[in-house]
């Protein structure tokens, strides 16, 4: 009872002290912000993607995994030879991917787009080594349509050096923490999955339907898939003695979302860990296939890019 009532004081002491949309209640910097994250969202409905094969009905409880290897000084040398950095490459390889699996597929893409959602950390300098996290979310858009590697590079780094000026980041974490928070009872539900009462078995014993590619699939207000950049320690990490050889992450998916990609870097190396529902993705070997062609690619034409250690001496 005791945290019970400490619980309701402080959402009641919350709620008093949200904030009014006034303007001398807000600074000129975070009247900007909430402009900016208001155009964001705006844009969800003003520009809708493409509804892709993984997006084409409810994800069930089903789950393939798969996961890709790469050098991380191959990343480097790609980002010194094309500007950017490591995140631009790593969601044009996964924007690439994709486009390049709708192709095989024969979806009708042209002149259509994807939307990515990829976390960000909008930690300020000053809180360098606090604890915990502060993450925010930026949704760039990209076509899907297959294009040489080196375009959809440049693409990609026009396209988050757009958000990046426009601070889409920070305005959205401002955009979440000025909406009031749920109460935490409205989550009481969720303690009934995985028991006899769980609401979500019947779902996952009779799917909702799958959308066919021969017709027409409804715009998508969301977006198509999760590409999440981690940056870990590199270098080699214990467990009980032993040496971690691999670092690998898992997405979570849900509604529509039967797709994603989380990426995370350990021991000089950088990890790919593909994830579906396999009722909307039977082939993610093909998507990770094409993640490894696109990179090819690219740290090819990298390699060519880059002047030769003996023409360096010249």
């Amino acid at each position: 009872m005791e945290l019970t009532t400490e619980a309701a004081r402080e959402n009641a002491e919350a709620a008093l002290k949200f904030p009014s949309l006034r303007s001398d209640a807000w600074g000129e910097e975070r009247r900007e912000l909430l402009w900016r994250a208001t155009e964001s969202v705006t844009r969800f409905v003003a520009e809708p993607v493409i509804t892709a094969p993984w997006n084409a009905s409810v994800v069930g409880p089903k789950r393939d995994f798969c996961w890709r290897k790469y050098r991380f000084a191959d990343f480097r040398l790609i980002r010194r030879a094309f500007g950017g950095t490591i995140n631009d490459v790593v969601v044009a390889l996964a924007a690439e991917s994709a486009a390049r699996y709708l192709q095989h597929h024969g979806e009708r893409v042209k002149g259509g787009h994807f939307r990515l959602m990829c976390p960000v950390s909008v930690r300020r300098e000053d809180e360098h080594g606090a604890l915990g996290n502060r993450v925010s979310g930026i949704f760039p858009i990209v076509s899907t349509s297959p294009k040489p590697i080196v375009e959809r590079l440049d693409k990609v780094r026009w396209e988050m050096e757009h958000i990046k000026h426009n601070r889409e980041a920070q305005a959205m974490e401002l955009l979440t923490e000025s909406i009031p928070s749920i109460p935490p009872i409205a989550m009481a539900p969720t303690l009934l999955v995985g028991t006899a009462f769980d609401p979500t078995r019947l779902a996952a014993r009779f799917p909702a339907p799958v959308l066919p590619s021969n017709v027409p699939r409804p715009p998508l207000l969301g977006f198509n898939f999760t590409c999440t950049n981690v940056p870990g320690v590199q270098v080699s990490q214990y467990l009980a003695g032993h040496k971690v050889l691999d670092n690998l992450g898992v997405l979570m998916l849900g509604g529509t979302l039967g797709y994603g990609v989380a990426v995370g870097s350990y021991n000089q190396n950088l990890y790919f860990n593909f994830i579906c529902d396999p009722r909307l993705m039977p082939d993610l070997e093909l998507m990770a296939s094409g993640v490894d062609d696109a990179f090819n690619e690219l740290l090819a034409a990298a390699h060519a890019q880059s002047p030769s250690p003996v023409a360096t001496e010249a």
